[in-house]
């Protein structure tokens, strides 16, 4: 595929052609900071940020999501809720993007949940690569890369006054093409400018992950969990922001005759996230559930999966109450002796 490039002044009218046709999620500034809305007007997009405050994940795992409705009495009737709209996510960064692997395999591999899976097909993701690295991100010591492509459709580097673009697959190519009077073929010149924008970013924070996992699997019983867990407050924050997360709960909401099913996102970090029944709870400490988190995410996963659980995308570190720091906790764990 030939790449191409879009001088910024168009990229209003590209996210304009694309709201004619199907439903444009992008970055806009709410109360001063970067989240992902549905866009009406395309001069609200905002690409000017290093990475929004909470990630794109809602857009296909919702915070909140009916599976079904439901009608007792005589005649039962259950009805279910899937979803059919066409998306286009424009300025995913590469650290959300790899993210949705994590979840694509929970979701799509055992058991394939149709609600998540309608989400991912029905969408294109154009994604924008990072010119810099926040002050807290690290997605080099997980295996990521600011000029990462992984799970996108199309991918934007910022060169200037333009964007180079690189067209990733056929729904990606079928996007552009729906465009096509607006971009340029990119030139040799257009990709060295490409390959020194992406190779000049610099990472102020970040871990080395070598043998991480192997130590991890000692430390079980370690005082250090103790310590790592004191500041915390369990308010899941650091799960609902992460996005590899995945966790959810299922409630009946009934009123009458009538109610629906709901799926709403979980977090380890609540102490009733893992109460049984029975009222024993394996996990009803903070800090087996601090231990938990860092286990499955540096232990469990590259063990079963091959994967990191976290993206390296900080906001964890940001966005924490307490300022709980899990390079700080990795690194501590990591120098522990005995």
């Amino acid at each position: 595929m030939v790449n191409k490039i879009l001088k910024k002044d168009k990229l209003e009218q590209w996210a304009k052609d694309i709201t004619k046709k199907v439903v444009l999620y992008a970055p806009v500034l709410k109360n001063n900071l970067p989240i992902f809305k549905q866009i009406s007007d395309p001069k609200d997009i905002t690409l000017d940020h290093i990475n929004t405050v909470i990630s794109p994940k809602d857009l296909f795992l919702k915070q909140t999501e009916t599976l079904f409705t439901f009608k007792l009495g005589k005649e039962k009737q259950i009805t279910t809720v899937e979803p059919s709209e066409k998306f286009v996510v424009l300025g995913m960064r590469p650290c959300d993007a790899k993210g949705l692997s994590v979840i694509d395999e929970v979701y799509k591999k055992d058991y394939v949940d149709t609600y998540y899976v309608k989400r991912r097909e029905n969408s294109t993701l154009v994604g924008v690569t990072c010119n810099e690295a926040d002050i807290n991100c690290f997605c080099t010591s997980v295996g990521g890369s600011p000029s990462g492509t992984q799970n996108l459709d199309v991918a934007l580097t910022d060169i200037g006054d333009k964007y180079y673009v690189e067209i990733l697959t056929e729904k990606g190519s079928a996007l552009v093409n729906e465009s096509k009077a607006l971009f340029n073929d990119a030139t040799t010149a257009d990709e060295k400018k490409k390959t020194e924008v992406q190779q000049d970013v610099q990472f102020v924070r970040g871990i080395d992950t070598k043998g991480l996992s192997e130590k991890l699997e000692k430390l079980w019983d370690n005082d250090l969990w103790e310590q790592l867990a004191m500041r915390c407050l369990g308010c899941g924050i650091c799960t609902y922001n992460c996005p590899e997360c995945y966790c959810f709960d299922i409630q009946d909401e009934v009123k009458g005759q009538e109610g629906c099913r709901v799926r709403i996102w979980d977090t380890c970090q609540a102490g009733e996230y893992t109460l049984h029944a029975s009222g024993h709870n394996p996990r009803a400490a903070r800090t087996e559930r601090m231990r938990n988190k860092i286990l499955h995410k540096f232990l469990y996963l590259p063990q079963n999966g091959n994967v990191f659980g976290c993206v390296g995308c900080g906001r964890c570190i940001e966005l924490c109450p307490e300022n709980c720091d899990i390079l700080d906790a990795l690194q501590r764990l990591k120098e522990v002796t005995a």
